[in-house]
């Protein structure tokens, strides 16, 4: 695709974003971002409180299709592709950890994991997503006992989102 190099996973161009309040008045929350994201590159998206960021990445992470604007992923116009089309895209693309952990509270530790790889690309026997579970467990330190302690709430979440599931 013209324009967007090889390494460019990402390309957003003049984009921006609003939301209808209850009032009716209309909000703007992103107002014409640009960017080029690379493959294998952490980036931060940093701001006051109300400035948007939230907004950006739930475009970004594919969550939210109401913007105005260029979104490439990969050489792919997102505003192109079809709900389905793009679900995939972001199941086997996309992980995403959120602040408040957005586990699903009627699922054990345990099953939480188990999630991405049940959606995952590549399908996983039971006996493969126990051995890849029980080794993500182990590699920060966490028994396989169904209970989670205090502070270990905090690695479910990175756990969920594992390498074996692209």
């Amino acid at each position: 695709m013209k324009g967007i190099s090889e390494k460019t996973l990402i390309k957003i161009k003049d984009l921006k974003a609003s939301v209808k309040l209850n009032n009716g008045d209309m909000l703007t929350t992103v107002t014409n971002a640009n960017m080029e994201l690379q493959r294998g590159r952490s980036y931060a998206i940093v701001g006051k409180s109300g400035s948007g960021k939230t907004s950006l990445i739930s475009i970004i992470g594919l969550l939210n299709r109401e913007y105005e604007g260029e979104y490439l992923y990969d050489g792919i116009s997102i505003s192109a592709l079809k709900d389905r089309d793009l679900s995939i895209l972001r199941a086997n693309n996309i992980g995403f950890v959120f602040q408040n952990y957005s586990l699903i509270k009627h699922l054990r530790v345990w099953e939480n994991i188990e999630l991405p790889l049940l959606y995952a690309k590549k399908s996983f026997t039971a006996k493969q997503r126990h051995e890849i579970i029980t080794g993500l467990l182990k590699s920060v330190g966490l028994a396989v006992t169904g209970k989670v302690l205090g502070g270990v709430i905090l690695e479910i979440p990175m756990i969920r989102y594992c390498p074996y599931c692209n």
